[in-house]
């Protein structure tokens, strides 16, 4: 039935991330990074250090930082 349709998945769960084709990372309302799991965390951008940050200190840190949306 999804075969060859184009499917956006908007999420707060880090889990699925690296299972997707392509990432698009917004910042301030405009696109700041795209690629691959593997690309942004290798392109060392915001993407990068937002996971860097998640993992180091734990759901906590998620909770806190999206609580607003």
């Amino acid at each position: 039935m999804l075969q060859d349709k184009t499917r956006v998945l908007v999420t707060h769960g880090v889990h699925w991330l690296p299972k997707v084709d392509n990432i698009v990372v917004l910042s301030d309302g405009k696109i700041s990074e795209t690629g691959s799991y593997e690309y942004l965390l290798d392109h060392k951008g915001a993407f990068a250090e937002f996971l860097k940050t998640y993992f180091l200190n734990g759901k906590s840190f998620y909770r806190r930082s999206w609580s607003g949306y």
